[in-house]
């Protein structure tokens, strides 16, 4: 009977641990990148993961609603210091996009200290990236390339395998801006190679379609369109929206190079509703551009009024990078002269943006070299809890024994 009761006891014991465990690991299991998701959940900290979860997908794919996310994590009442930083970090990309880059610098700034602050390695190097992108879109390429350089440097010690090479495909646009074809392109293909590696079939897409503009720009067009196929490819195995509308594009490409000029044209004007229905400057700016470029010489009085369109949608969002570029492509490719005042004067800006932001560049460098003790991600909660539970069992079955 004693025996009985003991086995008893033990089973009992050993069902209450597997449902603790279970139940456990079901909580864990159950977080998902849904907003209804997101907005439901109690625990901050889990809400607050949630959060970044939602921030990788929106900005793939929806970027509108990262303000929404952000909103919703500030107006937490049991909000933390860290939220508080994610939150920023959310709305601060939100508002690059959309063209408010010094409202987003800003905010980027803000929740980076904190990232540096508690050693997240892994949020720090996507927080150093997002900056640089802000910085490259302001006109400030060196800034731009030492943030994404950081990042990369940084990206070695995260827990995350991508963010070893993360910046790369944004640092090779760098050196694009920059007329340094070869080494954007050896960049490249690195991230290419690394990406197919851990099967990050919407990074190689990218990759490939970042190849594609060096060649545009060196006017190698069969082997544009080489790359131009191969992103639509590897575009095929990603689900994100943006990466199936930069697929659209390089079918556009395509079809121009194979002289099917009117199927490239419609492609082109389909491009730019989406772009205006997205309401993102660059992208817009992007769409305006390719037209332009398309009518160069077919029409180029026309060509003229896009690329006055890619300069408005660059001023207003103040893209000083996309500014500049739109008015070498007037001077080069549209023969107008008289623009020598527009070019120095934004070039003088670029150049004063460069000498303010050394400073700050010089004083992360020397917070970068401190000695930074990485935040582990884990589960230490899962594994708490189930010690706990063992602990427990133990003290219990040894209590009952001794009774």
């Amino acid at each position: 009977m004693q025996r009985k009761l003991t086995l008893l006891f033990i089973k009992l014991c050993v069902f209450l641990f597997l449902g603790i465990t279970c139940n456990l690991f079901s909580i864990f299991a159950q977080q998902t990148t849904s907003f209804r998701s997101f907005k439901n959940t109690v625990s901050i900290e889990l809400k607050t993961r949630k959060a970044l979860e939602l921030w990788e997908y929106y900005l793939r794919n929806d970027v509108d609603s990262l303000q929404l996310v952000a909103s919703e994590l500030a107006k937490s009442k049991n909000r933390t210091s860290f939220s508080h930083a994610v939150s920023k970090r959310i709305f601060g990309c939100f508002q690059v996009r959309k063209g408010k880059i010094l409202e987003g610098i800003s905010l980027l700034k803000e929740s980076k200290i904190y990232f540096l602050s508690i050693g997240d390695m892994q949020l720090l190097c996507e927080e150093l990236n997002e900056l640089g992108i802000a910085y490259y879109l302001q006109g400030d390429l060196e800034t731009a390339a030492f943030y994404f350089k950081s990042s990369l440097t940084t990206g070695v010690q995260s827990p995350k395998e991508t963010d070893a090479f993360l910046a790369e495909v944004n640092l090779a646009k760098v050196y694009i801006a920059k007329k340094d074809f070869k080494q954007a392109s050896a960049i490249l293909h690195h991230y290419i190679f690394n990406a197919k590696e851990l099967k990050k079939w919407e990074s190689v897409a990218n990759g490939y379609a970042v190849l594609a503009d060096i060649n545009l720009n060196l006017e190698k067009h069969e082997q544009a369109k080489v790359f131009c196929k191969k992103q639509l490819f590897f575009a095929n195995k990603g689900k994100a929206l943006n990466l199936k509308i930069n697929a659209l594009n390089n079918q556009a490409l395509i079809f121009y190079f194979e002289g099917e000029n009117q199927k490239s044209l419609e492609l082109f004007y389909e491009l730019l509703s989406i772009r205006k229905r997205q309401n993102l400057p660059a992208k817009i700016y992007d769409a305006y551009y390719n037209l332009s470029s398309f009518y160069v010489e077919e029409n180029p009085v026309l060509a003229d009024l896009f690329m006055d369109s890619c300069v408005a949608v660059a001023t207003t969002g103040n893209n000083l990078q996309l500014e500049l570029e739109a008015f070498y492509f007037k001077r080069d490719e549209l023969n107008i002269k008289n623009l020598t005042k527009q070019i120095t004067d934004l070039e003088v800006k670029i150049q004063t943006l460069n000498q303010q932001n050394e400073k700050e560049r010089e004083e992360l460098t020397l917070l970068l070299n401190q000695e930074i003790i990485p935040f582990e991600e884990n589960n230490s909660w899962i594994v708490f809890s189930i010690l706990g539970g063992l602990i427990l069992i133990i003290v219990l079955f040894i209590r009952y024994l001794l009774t």
